[in-house]
């Protein structure tokens, strides 16, 4: 079994029953979880690292979606299977990595790289509601109304391809592949159908009016789009999260959830 483990359940879970999931099962490690774990406490990221086991490559590391939507980009077809396009890094990673003593190219690194994921949040705002396109009348519902009619979009556009199709094809998107090819298979098909669920999950919490403050949390939903689609490519998901579990689930109501007690 391919699984993606998220950091919820890297931090809760025992040494024992990580390096048991990594010798029974094959463990996607995303690039989504190596930044995370480089942008928290280093204390607490080098306990999350030595929960590995130390032999040579026991995880596949997979990179960000932005790789490999390029890839589907460039040859209109499915990035298939995701092993096929893991990254060429040594794991366990560098001592230095893995004990957050980076060097200063390293810092230089994972700054840049703090600025993407910041823009990211600054523009999820828009991305989400911009979603009302597709149903305008979500913008005239609030409260339960608004709640109830948000689950509801979230079943369809979880439980039928058609719906997603329909709206990847409404935005006329240059230079990428047409509607028709993509299925549940393709990384940017999952991708746009995690950023729906999650979309949808920022409207019910916040509705569509400006924020005086970008909540903490968006950044966490952020990377959650990353576990969503993956995992819901990979079939299971390793995680404590239960917003995640729940998007997973309905993306993939057939896939395998671990947590940190199983």
């Amino acid at each position: 079994m391919h699984i993606v483990v998220d950091k919820d359940y890297v931090c809760g879970a025992s040494s024992v029953s990580i390096r048991k999931l990594c010798k029974e099962h094959t463990v996607i490690f995303l690039e989504t979880l190596l930044y995370e774990l480089l942008t928290t406490e280093p204390h607490e990221s080098a306990m999350c690292f030595s929960k590995f086991p130390d032999t040579k490559n026991a995880v596949v590391i997979i990179p960000c979606a932005g790789p490999l939507l390029r890839y589907e980009m460039a040859y209109h077809k499915a990035a298939c299977p995701l092993i096929d396009h893991r990254l060429k890094m040594d794991f366990p990673f560098d001592p230095v990595v893995s004990t957050g003593s980076l060097s200063s190219q390293q810092t230089a690194m994972l700054s840049q790289w703090q600025q993407e994921i910041q823009r990211e949040v600054e523009t999820f705002h828009q991305v989400a509601t911009g979603i009302s396109v597709w149903c305008p009348d979500l913008i005239t519902v609030s409260g339960n109304a608004l709640s109830d009619a948000c689950e509801n979009l979230k079943e369809q556009a979880a439980h039928n391809p058609g719906v997603v199709r329909g709206i990847y094809k409404s935005l006329r998107l240059t230079e990428f592949p047409p509607a028709s090819v993509l299925d549940e298979s393709w990384v940017l098909f999952r991708w746009f159908q995690s950023h729906l669920l999650f979309s949808l999950d920022y409207i019910k919490r916040y509705g569509f009016s400006e924020l005086n403050k970008i909540p903490k949390r968006i950044e966490h939903d952020i990377h959650d789009i990353q576990y969503a689609a993956f995992s819901a490519l990979a079939g299971a998901l390793a995680s404590d999260d239960k917003c995640l579990i729940s998007n997973f689930k309905l993306m993939c109501p057939r896939g395998k959830v671990i947590s940190k007690d199983d």
